[in-house]
C-alpha cells in the first residue's frame, strides 16, 4: 500500500482513496473532457499478417496495473485504407467495453507506442482533450473500486455486460486540481516501475534456478 497526504494506492497502482478537504473536486462527464470512439470490429478472427506493420490491441492485452502488454506480442495486421477513428495514439486511455458482473472493465494508459496500433471492438478509445485533466489520472480513476462500480452500473446485459459509448460519455468522474492529479500519476508510475523490477527479478531468478537444475541433471 502506498500513501500520500491526499490519496492511497494499492500494490497494483490503483487509487483506493482520494480525499483532501483543501482540494476542490469537480465532477466532469467523460464527454466534457474527452472524445470517445470504439475500436474496429473484425469480421471473424483477426487476419494476422507476419509482415504487417500494425499491431492490434485487444481487451486481453490490458494489464491489471493500467498498462498494456508488450507490443511485440500483439497480433500483426496490414491496414488497407484509412483507419483514423480506430488508431490508438500516445496518451489515449483504453477501456474494456465488454465484461462480466464478477469481472471488471480494465482501463490502460498508452504511455508509449513503438508501432502503429489499432484497437479492436472490445475496447473504447478515450482521448482526453482538456489541458486541466491528465489522461493518466482518468485511467487511474476508472480502475478504482469506485470507478469500477460506476462502470458496472452503466453496463447493460446479464451474462456478458457491455458498455455503450452513449452511456460511457455521461459517466462522471471527480476531477481534482491539476497538482493533485500529477501527484497521483507520479505515484502510479512509481508503483508500476516497482512491479516491473520485481518481475525482472523473478524472471532472472527462475532462469538461474533452471540453469542450475539442468547442469545438475547432466
Amino acid at each position: 500500500m502506498c500513501t500520500s497526504k491526499n490519496l492511497t494506492l494499492n500494490t497494483r497502482g490503483s487509487i483506493v482513496a482520494l480525499s483532501n478537504s483543501n482540494d476542490l473536486l469537480v465532477n466532469k462527464t467523460l464527454e466534457e473532457i474527452s472524445t470517445i470512439s470504439t475500436g474496429f470490429s473484425f469480421r471473424g478472427s483477426i487476419p494476422q499478417d507476419p509482415n504487417g506493420d500494425t499491431r492490434v490491441v485487444q481487451a486481453a492485452n490490458l494489464l491489471g496495473n493500467g498498462s498494456i502488454a508488450d507490443e511485440n506480442g500483439l497480433k500483426r495486421i496490414k491496414v488497407i485504407g484509412r483507419a483514423d477513428s480506430v488508431m490508438v495514439s500516445k496518451g489515449d486511455v483504453l477501456l474494456v467495453s465488454r465484461g462480466t458482473s464478477s469481472g471488471g472493465f480494465k482501463a490502460a494508459f498508452v504511455n508509449e507506442k513503438r508501432f502503429p496500433l489499432i484497437a479492436s471492438s472490445s475496447l473504447h478509445i478515450i482521448r482526453v482533450n482538456r489541458d486541466d485533466v491528465l489522461p493518466e489520472f482518468v485511467c487511474a480513476y476508472l480502475n478504482t473500486p469506485k470507478g469500477q462500480q460506476q462502470l458496472q452500473r452503466i453496463a447493460s446485459g446479464s451474462t456478458i455486460r457491455t458498455i455503450l459509448t452513449k452511456n460511457l460519455s455521461l459517466l462522471e468522474i471527480p476531477v481534482p486540481p491539476i497538482e493533485t492529479q500529477r501527484t497521483i500519476v507520479e505515484l502510479v508510475r512509481n508503483v508500476i516501475s516497482q512491479q516491473k523490477l520485481l518481475q525482472q527479478r523473478d524472471s532472472l531468478l527462475n532462469e538461474l534456478i533452471s540453469s542450475i537444475v539442468i547442469k545438475k541433471s547432466e
